[in-house]
């Protein structure tokens, strides 16, 4: 009986130690992997706080472009190249009367045709 108690406690006692040194693992585990993660997060922040600064200096460059650009628009003329075409081409319609003189003629000279409401 004595050595099953002893047994029981240097196996409580292991198990006690396990558990304590179990915390203690995971503890420092963490705290290093807090240390880690802190890491990342500052340099996320400087990444952002770069790609912000760099938003900036391109919003600042297309104001002052923009600003270039109408400057420039009030003083030059606005019109076309004399060598440029017209932007569209139009298509070419049919019109329904006749194109040639002859034909309208011809047509002016024959009797239309009557037609009674009843033959309809």
């Amino acid at each position: 009986q004595r050595t099953s108690i002893r047994r029981n406690h240097v196996l409580l006692w292991l198990r006690i130690i396990y558990a304590f040194v179990s915390v203690w693992i995971n503890k420092f585990i963490t705290m290093g992997s807090m240390q880690d993660l802190q890491k990342l997060l500052r340099q996320k922040d400087i990444k952002i706080r770069e790609l912000q600064r760099e938003i900036q200096v391109r919003d600042d460059k297309i104001v002052e472009l923009s600003s270039q650009l109408d400057k420039y628009q009030s003083i030059l003329p606005t019109q076309a190249p004399a060598i440029a075409g017209p932007r569209k081409q139009r298509a070419q319609g049919i019109s329904a009367e006749p194109a040639a003189q002859r034909s309208l003629e011809s047509l002016r000279q024959q009797p239309l045709k009557k037609y009674s409401k009843s033959q309809r």
